[in-house]
């Protein structure tokens, strides 16, 4: 395994999330909001940098004033914002979002024609891609052109380069016009990463009976090296080829469970970085390897879920 301090690409949306001051504030209510980074790559990519590792996110944003506000807040969580463009005319979505008393979220979003959807393959940062730790994406960016084909190039250019591959699949069905097509097109791209994070009930939704009995087998055989298999609050599981581990997360209190899967996720990989670990080495890992992976996300989830914002538990 080598070890080199090379930054993390992160490739997708960010948005801006706009929260009540306090749980179970009705948002007809609120006497103000509250604006946190919002989108799960940007999330993951702050989480990544919190744990102290160098992350660039490939993104896109309006002119307006809320995505200057966005640009601060992805700056002042150490995010390298050199590869977010601006995109004359458009804005940067907004996402308003209501926590009940259980810490359950409520969205109301405002993301047509927002920035991120405008990126094409003249923005992508292809020698920072060819040489980053990992390439991280997910599949909203796959709903709608260019930006979809701008995904699939980027992935194109990590795998080339024998770049690691991560994907959050977190299907967002009411998000597509269709939800087969959003099924293929996360089927497809899935094929395409070695380290693939879905909950049991999306490896179903892709793989039909295929995974229903066994979800990590699903994504193994379908060429992942490193399955992340995620359920809430319940016990997870994370697996290669030859080791597999399930974990119970602790019980925390919660207050909003918004970005505790980015932030598990962004954990996970920043460990994937520090451990120096490369594509062709996920199917070496051990067993206590697996154990420290799955303590650091699981650590990381637990402390998102304790204040407002996906990040709202993390000092910047």
């Amino acid at each position: 395994m080598l070890h080199h301090k090379r930054p993390a690409i992160v490739f997708g949306e960010v948005l801006c999330d706009m929260f009540p001051p306090r749980p179970g504030v009705p948002l007809r209510d609120a006497p103000i909001f509250v604006p946190h980074i919002g989108g799960a790559p940007a999330n993951v990519a702050a989480q990544m940098a919190w744990q102290g590792w160098p992350v660039a996110l490939v993104s896109a944003i309006g002119t307006d004033p809320i995505s200057d506000r966005v640009e601060s807040l992805l700056r002042q969580r150490c995010v390298d914002t050199s590869f977010v463009r601006r995109k004359p005319g458009t804005r940067t979505g907004l996402i308003l979002i209501e926590i009940d008393e259980h810490g359950e979220r409520h969205f109301y979003p405002w993301r047509e024609g927002s920035a991120d959807e405008e990126l094409v393959p003249a923005d992508l940062p292809i020698q920072a891609i060819e040489n980053a730790a990992v390439f991280h994406h997910g599949t909203v960016t796959l709903r709608t052109e260019p930006v979809a084909g701008t995904n699939r190039r980027a992935v194109a250019i990590a795998r080339a380069a024998g770049v690691m591959v991560s994907i959050d699949v977190n299907l967002r069905p009411k998000m597509y016009e269709s939800a087969a097509v959003l099924y293929q097109r996360a089927r497809n791209a899935v094929v395409q990463a070695d380290v693939v994070k879905a909950s049991a009930e999306e490896a179903i939704a892709l793989f039909g009976d295929s995974a229903a009995t066994n979800p990590v087998n699903a994504l193994l055989e379908l060429g992942a090296q490193l399955v992340l298999l995620t359920d809430g609050a319940s016990p997870f599981v994370v697996a290669t080829a030859n080791e597999r581990l399930t974990v119970s997360p602790a019980h925390v209190p919660v207050v909003d469970t918004t970005g505790a899967g980015d932030a598990f996720m962004g954990a996970v990989l920043a460990w994937l970085c520090e451990s120096g670990v490369q594509a062709n080495d996920l199917s070496s890992l051990q067993a206590s390897d697996l154990a420290d992976l799955a303590k650091r996300g699981a650590d990381a989830g637990g402390q998102a879920v304790g204040a407002i914002g996906a990040l709202g538990a993390f000092s910047p």
